[in-house]
């Protein structure tokens, strides 16, 4: 059946003015986060298919008055579209995800941890020893790299990752234990004028690999000219007990959030530039709005102190230590769950190289 043009734009002209009402008396910053959750919504809605959900982007894009640009919008509809279509080929390696987050849950419970810090700090030392791989060992390494949010923990499961990979898991594991988490892009001095001047105990082994370092240094710039924003790095954005902070299970620190923009280490000198827009542009995920909201429109108080990180640093690791038998017994409980994740993914690669 032809379609009828002059009637598409009637409707099209229609969603216009219903996109307006949504963007009055609001700033711009405010537009674009409401144009962020119509184009991710677009994913989950019916809409007349005589309109391409395209055209539907750009009405967006001129009832915000262009708060959000088409090519940036268009990104982000691309990429929620590639996340919903690799969660229907992976839910049932994502529900066994599940389950290894529940049980490291219980684990905690069992070592009487319940502060998010603190869980964080049990996390980062369980993923750097192995605890969410299959084989028990872990390396930083750029190769062969999901780059799929809400699946970055399939990297981790087979062994490795990087720092999208741990600040989406660790993001999984606190909201699994009925935290407030998300993901958070930012960008850290080439420089490297930060530094660490505390170190927990925690062992960490890294591939080094040219070849993909190079290649992601031309993804992130081509990124970096698309949206128009730098960033280098991922970390958690965290809250709890009306204190918000950020956790880098990379490089071991903790940051304060001075203000929407820079977060200040804790344990070392130095400052991340935080980018809570980019974050919400690929994350394309609307479970993680509330707290990046919260982080642009909220003024955050001093979370931590140095003393208080370095205490809860000691204190998490010596409880580690007196009880890494049931780390052991918790890791033995769910192998079999890591085995099929890192199996049926193996699998599913491999049938799509043949293709």
């Amino acid at each position: 059946m032809e379609k009828n043009y002059e009637e598409i734009s009637q409707k099209l002209d229609k969603k216009i003015e219903e996109y307006r009402e949504c963007f009055k008396g609001i700033n711009n910053q405010e537009k674009a986060l409401v144009a962020y959750k119509k184009i991710l919504e677009l994913q989950l809605s019916e809409v007349d298919e005589e309109i391409d959900k395209e055209y539907l982007i750009l009405a967006i894009k001129e009832a915000s008055d262009s708060s959000i640009g088409y090519f940036k919008a268009l990104f982000i509809y691309l990429s929620a579209q590639q996340a919903l279509h690799f969660y229907e080929q992976f839910s049932s390696l994502k529900d066994r995800y599940t389950k290894v987050l529940e049980n490291y849950k219980i684990l905690a419970n069992e070592l009487h941890i319940s502060s998010a810090l603190e869980l964080s700090h049990l996390f980062t030392y369980m993923l750097w020893n192995g605890y969410y791989s299959d084989t028990q060992e872990h390396r930083y390494n750029m190769k062969n790299r999901t780059l799929i949010t809400n699946f970055t923990f399939l990297d981790v499961i087979k062994g490795s990752g990087v720092c999208l990979n741990y600040s989406e898991c660790l993001q999984d594991y606190l909201l699994t234990c009925g935290k407030d988490a998300s993901i958070l892009f930012c960008s850290v001095p080439k420089d490297k004028t930060f530094q660490r001047d505390y170190k927990p105990q925690i062992e960490q082994k890294i591939a080094k690999n040219k070849h993909e370092l190079l290649k992601l240094s031309i993804l992130a710039k081509i990124v970096s000219k698309l949206l128009k924003i730098d960033g280098n790095h991922a970390i958690t954005l965290i809250k709890d007990d009306n204190k918000m902070f950020a956790y880098d299970p990379t490089n071991l620190l903790v940051l304060n959030i001075a203000n929407k923009n820079t977060g200040e280490i804790i344990n070392g000198k130095g400052n991340f530039k935080l980018l809570p827009m980019l974050t919400l542009n690929i994350l394309v995920n609307l479970n993680s709005f509330p707290l990046i909201e919260e982080l642009l429109n909220k003024e955050n108080p001093q979370a931590y102190s140095r003393k208080e990180i370095i205490f809860s640093f000691e204190n998490t690791t010596e409880t580690i230590a007196n009880n890494i038998l049931l780390l052991d017994d918790a890791y033995t409980n769910i192998h079999s769950d890591l085995h099929y994740i890192a199996t049926e993914y193996n699998k599913a690669k491999s049938r799509r190289k043949k293709k």
